[in-house]
């Protein structure tokens, strides 16, 4: 990764958050589809994959005149390919009202949560582990599918979807760059247990997909 964020000040480490989260539609893009300005002012990513994250709107620069008809187009276009979508929207979301007009066109909150950043150069790495744990970069067909049922069971994705949520992100993961994007799994006396994905991206290494199975 190139440019590796310098200036730890809150207004840069907030673009460099949003930046690192942009960077997943490439991702997608190089599975299924990324769109630049259609419609203008976002950018996003289009699948025939049901499910919202591989059809992600994102980076939205929005006149205040356009956001309905933008919104509508969106909704439409995802009613034609009979797909849901999930529309991201943070501090650089333009206007400022989005998530409001957004829920007055019929959008629901899916989840409202902070970004976060840790300065690696400060990271405390002396905290305790259990015994028996070790943590492994899953590279090989078998190891990614471990990490996709992990992961799954982490989340307690319901059974009904599981296997669909575990192929759809096992296809993923084997058309990535393993330069940019990285999964981690943790086993705990030779079980796996937890996951973790690493995405390189705005400066940063952001950190995704940190699931614990129940049990551990």
């Amino acid at each position: 990764m190139n440019n590796i964020l310098q200036d730890l000040s809150p207004k840069c480490l907030i673009t460099a958050i949003e930046e690192n989260l942009f960077s997943w539609i490439t991702v997608f893009g190089r599975i299924w589809e990324s769109r630049v300005n259609d419609p203008p002012g976002v950018i996003r990513s289009v699948s025939d994959v049901p499910m919202s994250l591989f059809n992600s709107i994102m980076d939205a620069q929005l006149e205040t005149e356009d956001v309905d008809s933008t919104i509508q187009y969106i909704i439409s276009d995802a009613g034609l390919r009979k797909v849901p979508v999930l529309w991201w929207v943070g501090p650089s979301s333009r206007p400022a009202d989005l998530a409001k007009r957004l829920l007055e066109n019929g959008f629901t909150v899916d989840e409202d949560g902070s970004g976060m950043a840790v300065d690696l150069a400060n990271l405390n790495l002396n905290l305790p582990m259990p015994a028996g744990l070790s943590v492994q970069e899953a590279q090989d067909d078998e190891s990614l599918w471990e990490w996709c049922r992990t992961m799954a069971k982490g989340f307690e994705v319901p059974a009904a979807r599981a296997d669909f949520v575990m192929n759809s992100w096992h296809y993923l993961l084997r058309q990535v760059d393993p330069e940019i994007t990285q999964v981690y799994l943790a086993w705990l006396d030779g079980k796996p247990v937890a996951t973790s994905l690493l995405q390189l991206g705005g400066g940063v290494a952001g950190i995704f997909a940190v699931a614990t199975v129940p049990e551990a």
